[in-house]
């Protein structure tokens, strides 16, 4: 699971370095609205699935 950080923010560098050791598909928390297209592109081809809440 990567944390997609602030809305307005890059995704934190410990969360990509994650994701950089990390193989195939995931999960990223924040929803549409934290995570734009541009910080959805960082994931390259891997599928990785937004998970969004009332309370995230």
């Amino acid at each position: 699971m990567i944390l997609a950080g602030a809305r307005d923010s890059a995704i934190p560098a410990d969360q990509l370095e994650r994701f950089a050791n990390s193989e195939g598909a995931g999960y990223v928390v924040g929803g549409t609205g934290s995570i734009s297209e541009t910080k959805a592109a960082q994931f390259g081809s891997r599928d990785m699935t937004r998970i969004t809440g009332a309370t995230r």
